[in-house]
């Protein structure tokens, strides 16, 4: 179900950019918006998560996959989960129950900008 999930969201538009500049101006960062419960992949790829930031009902359980050749973590800002080291192709879930926005980085590579945020509505 996870591997049909991550062919299909390459499909799947990003919402969030119901306007984008005209111009040189830089664009706002999209957030993908998910409807299902079913488990939602985030990857661990180029010292980032893809995506960045998510948007899921309650109840639905986020699975991140390390896609790199470099260990990462997922690891909540507050304390909430953390993944530990993840070899390249490991992977950690998290099941988020309550609304609430969920802030994470990879504790090595946070200083490179490796974040992310889980939006639960």
């Amino acid at each position: 179900m996870l591997k049909g999930l991550l062919v299909g969201l390459t499909g799947v538009a990003l919402l969030g950019c119901s306007h984008l500049p005209s111009g040189g101006g830089a664009r706002p960062a999209a957030t993908l918006r998910i409807s299902a419960a079913d488990p939602v992949a985030v990857s661990e790829l180029n010292f980032s998560f893809s995506p960045a930031t998510l948007a899921v009902p309650r109840g639905t359980t986020v699975v991140w996959t390390n896609a790199s050749a470099t260990a990462h973590t997922t690891t909540s800002d507050t304390g909430l989960w953390d993944s530990g080291s993840m070899a390249p192709g490991q992977t950690f879930s998290y099941t988020f129950s309550q609304p609430g926005r969920y802030p994470y980085h990879c504790a090595p590579h946070q200083a490179m900008g490796m974040v992310g945020t889980i939006v639960v509505q």
